[in-house]
């Protein structure tokens, strides 16, 4: 039997052709060019699809793929640190509220005055006099210990002073509304130089801001996404006082206290002019002021131009309420020992303030009280009124005059007085010949009668219209 033949050797594996060779790196570049024509937010970074090749050329080329990947991945993060640091400035715009100061009070107390020494101490020139409302505006910078995490740096305050006293009280819906209420101070200025008018004042322009709040109240109110906002600042009021405070537990004190939800001071200007009064009235004076500060949640401060120290203790306040610097904890009230009287809000309380030295009656509320002994010191003084006055003369020195201006406001006060006058010789034309048409005895002349001076036939006036025409004949 024949050997069976040797099995023939199997074939060795051919080796590879180049563009075998080439097909795993051309897969790997089309799958990226693939995942670079996804859409945007999918998958990794664009890479830009590439020749294929082999040998060297593709180990070159998938380098330059490695970089690309590389490259795009560092803008990603870049874009990601950018779109980090955008997103807070965002937030921290959002959480940061422009403050607003409203400055009103007496006409001619020095509110325009106290304004310039807040927001640009330096200047020299004496402020003009506001004939209504006047607007200005300072930047600070806030230290992030006092403005919170998402606050600091530079903030402004919107400043608004409104002139007229209470002849244009009603100027305050301007500057007082429910986009400004969240971080308002309110600043009464009262003249100390006039006592008599300093009660009146302060009570009026009180008045004056809670109707204006209530307003306001009835305007978020009526938002579902604004509906508890004068809550919450009535409750954030309620902080400056301890928990434990006595007005704010007993009852009676609590009944008595009304707070108004924003901050309000009282400014006690030119408080120099009132140094050489008796004892008894300084007393008077200070502890009216306080109660009335105290029962309202506002603050209280005396100053004077003369005195840095008065006018740094205003600042201080300011700051605290307005950019929400260091609180203000310092308390003077010995009228005795200090002129310059300083009451943060909520630092008083009504048994430090004591009693008003007057006999009680059971009608009288404890503002009456306190007005009847201030007014038994100081005199009465006509209440304040709301209304339309005539405006002060901002220039009385003439130091604002212009040719030009000047000439052209004498051609229109002559143009009003000729049409004053010739508005005046018509009517009493018309009022004259009214009179002639009327007989003797006031009686009305008939409807067909003319004047001596008509010369035109009443023919027209006397013939019956047709309409009448038409009933007699079918009357007939």
């Amino acid at each position: 039997m024949a050997d069976a033949a040797p099995a023939a050797p199997s074939p060795e594996p051919a080796a590879p052709t180049t563009e075998e060779a080439a097909k795993p790196a051309q897969s790997a570049r089309v799958a990226a060019t693939k995942e670079n024509e996804k859409p945007a937010g999918q998958g990794s970074p664009a890479v830009a699809a590439t020749p294929a090749g082999g040998g060297v050329a593709g180990g070159e080329e998938g380098g330059k793929e490695t970089k690309t990947i590389e490259a795009n991945r560092e803008k990603d993060e870049q874009k990601d640190i950018m779109t980090m640091v955008v997103g807070h400035a965002r937030r921290a715009a959002k959480s940061s509220i422009e403050a607003t100061a409203i400055f009103v009070g007496s006409q001619g107390a020095g509110k325009s005055t106290l304004m310039q020494r807040y927001t640009a101490p330096d200047r020299e020139e004496d402020p003009k006099p506001t004939p209504a409302l006047d607007y200005s505006f300072t930047r600070k910078e806030v230290k992030r210990e006092w403005a919170g995490a998402a606050g600091g740096g530079k903030e402004v305050c919107h400043m608004w002073e409104i002139g007229g006293g209470s002849t244009l009280a009603n100027l305050l819906d301007v500057p007082l509304t429910d986009s400004t209420v969240k971080n308002v101070t309110v600043c009464i200025v009262v003249d100390m130089s006039k006592p008599n008018e300093i009660f009146p004042c302060v009570t009026f322009w009180m008045d004056r801001v809670r109707a204006r709040l209530r307003e306001i109240e009835t305007q978020l109110r009526a938002k579902p996404a604004t509906a508890k906002v004068m809550d919450q600042l009535r409750d954030r009021a309620k902080k400056r006082f301890s928990e434990k405070h006595p007005d704010m537990v007993g009852e009676f004190q609590r009944k008595m206290m009304n707070l108004t939800g924003i901050n309000v001071v009282i400014v006690a200007h030119k408080a120099d002019e009132f140094a050489e009064k008796d004892p008894d009235m300084k007393k008077v004076m200070g502890r009216t002021l306080r109660f009335v500060a105290h029962t309202n949640g506002a603050g209280l401060v005396y100053t004077s131009t003369r005195d840095k120290q008065s006018m740094l203790n205003l600042k201080k306040i300011l700051n605290q309420q307005l950019f929400r610097e260091a609180p203000v904890k310092t308390k003077v009230v010995d009228h005795n020992k200090y002129l310059y009287l300083m009451v943060p809000s909520g630092a008083d309380t009504l048994k430090d303030i004591g009693q008003p030295p007057v006999q009680p009656s059971e009608k009288d509320t404890p503002l009456d009280l306190w007005r009847k002994a201030f007014e038994g010191y100081f005199g009465t003084s006509p209440p304040l009124t709301m209304g339309v006055a005539a405006l002060p003369d901002v220039d009385t020195k003439g130091q604002f005059a212009e040719k030009a201006v000047d000439e052209a406001r004498g051609h229109k006060e002559h143009a009003l007085w000729l049409y004053k006058e010739s508005a005046a010789r018509a009517a009493a034309e018309a009022a004259k010949a009214t009179s002639k048409a009327r007989p003797a005895g006031g009686a009305k002349a008939p409807s067909g009668s003319k004047g001596s001076g008509d010369k035109t036939s009443s023919s027209s006036s006397s013939k019956p219209s047709g309409d009448r025409e038409k009933r007699r004949a079918a009357a007939a």
